[in-house]
Formats: C-alpha cells, structure tokens, sequence
C-alpha cells in the first residue's frame, strides 16, 4: 500500500507541475503572443489593433523604437477610422484628429511603455507616425534615411490572472487524489489495530 500512496503522492506532484507549466502566461497562446514588427517609411503612419480587457483591468503596452524617432498615439478605433484617407489605402494626420494625450508621446527613440485601463468595451488604435503630421513639434523624419524599426508587445493582465487559476484548478483532481488515498488508508489501519486482541503485539 505503501507503494501505492508513493505513486499518488508522485503523480500529484507531477500534476502540479505541469499544471504550472502549461498553464503559465508565459506559455498560453495569450493575445499578446509575438511582438510585431514594423518599418514605416518616412511619411508613413502603422496601426495596431489593441482590444478590450475586462472593465478595470491594466493593458500594457510597450513600444521599443529600435531604429529611428516616431510620434506614438493611442486613439479609440472608431477615431482611427475616421482618419483613413479616400483611397482607404493609408492613414491621413495631415489633418487635425483625437487621441488619447495621457496613453501617447512624441519623439519616441527608445523604449515608451503606458497603461490603459480598460472599459471592457472599447477597442483602441495604436499608431506608429513616421510623417509630419498637423501638430506642430512631432517627429518629423528624415526623407532620405528615415525609415523607423518599430515593435510592439501588448500584456493582458487579466488574462495571466486567469491562467494562473487554471493551473490551480487542473492541479485540484490530483490533490485530491492523494487526500483521498491516504485517508482511506488511515482507515484502514485504525480498523486493523481495533481489530487485533488486547495484548497482542502490534
């Protein structure tokens, strides 16, 4: 029995471990697997979709500039449309247009990290712009090497939170297991010893 209790004892570590492991942020197929990469071209504006978390929960955004100097603006995605021009073939910011000043910043050449609190409803448009734009004091790049290497991680806080209740949850059975298995064996033993005549050695 003894060999018994030892395997369950040792399948519900290895049950927890891999509940960890698979269940960990790190490796779920979370919505901000893969930073992408972009390159735009002088006068060139990228968009990057980021979606809604739960209501109240952090998305965080970190954008590394690895060649070059771009304005970064957070815009509500029905803003973003809103700025594509006729031919629907490229932004427009030669015009004015609403963002998000808290969530952006200009002249961005290194790493710019920023936290949006969620409404669980809206979308956002992230924008990469490697143009002159209507403000004055933007980034305006060079027209002959000003091409920009950009990329973008997204973390969704409530979605890791979520994981780590997952693993705890597939990690339960086997616990559970061995709980079971070593009661049963205590009761096993009590019976025994209530069993056996008085004197008897045990």
């Amino acid at each position: 029995m003894f060999r018994v209790v030892a395997s369950l004892v040792g399948l519900a570590v290895m049950g927890a471990l891999f509940a960890g492991i698979y269940y960990a942020p790190d490796n779920q197929e979370l919505r901000d697997i893969g930073p992408p990469a972009f390159a735009p071209s002088p006068g060139e504006v990228r968009s990057f979709g980021i979606e809604p978390s739960l209501e109240g929960y952090p998305i965080l955004v970190q954008v590394t500039v690895i060649s070059g100097e771009v304005d970064v603006y957070v815009l509500d995605r029905e803003w973003g449309n809103e700025l594509l021009a006729t031919d629907q073939a490229r932004i427009d910011l030669e015009r004015p247009f609403n963002f998000h000043a808290q969530w952006s910043r200009s002249h961005v050449n290194g790493t710019f990290e920023t936290t949006i609190v969620s409404d669980g409803e809206t979308f956002y448009t992230l924008l990469i712009d490697n143009s002159d734009n209507h403000y004055e004091g933007d980034a305006v790049p060079d027209p002959e090497n000003g091409t920009a290497e950009v990329r973008i991680t997204t973390r969704y806080v409530d979605t890791e939170k979520r994981t780590l209740v997952y693993a705890y949850l597939a990690a339960t059975p086997s616990i559970l297991l061995v709980a079971f298995a070593l009661g049963r064996q205590g009761v096993r033993l009590r019976r025994r010893s209530e069993e056996r005549p008085p004197g008897e050695e045990r």
